[in-house]
């Protein structure tokens, strides 16, 4: 019975495996992790970033090359690029281990050179904390949350300056056709495309297609008191969300349709629409700067 009781204590006290905290992956591991998190977070504040990096495995010849030679099999960049999508994820599915190292040694190397490098494409690093996830077919990626130096806060510094800071630091924008290669790799791999796992009750998670806005804004909850004039205000907000969303699904609306002609078709007029984009239900949210034809595009880091 003792033998018992100690067990027992010990799986209250999470004693019982706190033994695997060195073990990745484990669940001690991740409380400790969490634990480092929640003390970054006490002595840094809010992230000023969240960034998902995923691994362009199809998109890297050489990495599939690599693990083709480890087997006995030659292979020219031509060869990887006539390979059809399950050919490939065969090849890299046979040794998960190099594709993951090669996919850590780049985002090492993207967090040395360009996110902590001399050029901020997005703020002067200050700290960060890196979650290694895999796909189904084996791909890693990685979900990071960022802290900037001297970062705008929403709520403490004004919303002229939290703005400035965002639309210097990201964008929504997919070139024109002038730059065609850049153009192109932003309409394969920065566009939100539905899949299963991101509807839930015919919805995207995911919120896409976002709203188009001509300006990014900063929506907070209404300042009303009384609830039924806040509920009144959110069914409008919804109504008019609503009629916008309508136009844009209609197959007979051009894709490069622009937000005036959006609203003309909608029968919306602008201040209506904007005043329904700065209305939430509960917390600040940030509606980003976009075109109708962007409302399924990925925020990019921009150029300098």
């Amino acid at each position: 019975m003792k033998n018992v009781v100690n067990v027992q204590a010990m799986l209250r006290t999470h004693h019982a495996y706190k033994f695997m905290k060195n073990i990745r992956g484990s669940p001690a591991f991740w409380n400790s992790v969490l634990l480092d998190l929640l003390a970054m977070v006490r002595q840094l504040g809010i992230p000023t970033w969240f960034l998902t990096l995923s691994a362009a495995d199809m998109q890297w010849p050489e990495v599939i090359r690599s693990i083709a030679h480890q087997y006995g099999t030659y292979l020219t960049d031509d060869d990887v690029k006539n390979m059809s999508w399950e050919q490939k994820c065969k090849w890299l599915r046979s040794n998960p281990v190099t594709a993951a190292r090669q996919f850590n040694h780049r985002l090492n190397l993207f967090f040395k050179e360009v996110i902590g490098g001399q050029c901020h494409p997005i703020g002067e690093l200050q700290d960060y904390m890196i979650r290694i996830e895999f796909q189904a077919r084996g791909s890693p990626h990685a979900h990071t949350i960022l802290w900037m130096k001297n970062a705008p806060k929403v709520g403490v510094d004004s919303d002229e300056d939290v703005i400035n800071f965002i639309n210097q630091h990201q964008t929504c924008t997919i070139p024109d056709e002038k730059e065609d290669d850049l153009r192109q790799l932003v309409l394969s791999l920065q566009k939100h495309v539905h899949s299963k796992t991101c509807r839930r009750n015919g919805l995207c998670r995911f919120r896409f297609p976002h709203p188009p806005s001509k300006h990014t804004i900063i929506g907070r909850p209404s300042t009303e008191t009384d609830a039924t004039m806040v509920t009144k205000e959110l069914q409008a907000k919804e109504d008019v969300l609503r009629k916008v969303r309508t136009i844009m699904e209609d197959k007979n609306t051009s894709p490069d349709i622009s937000l005036e002609n959006l609203l003309q078709k909608a029968k919306v007029n602008q201040h209506e629409y904007q005043q329904a984009l700065k209305l939430t239900r509960s917390g600040e949210q940030i509606i980003l700067k976009r075109q109708p034809s962007e409302s399924t595009s990925i925020t990019l880091i921009p150029r300098s």
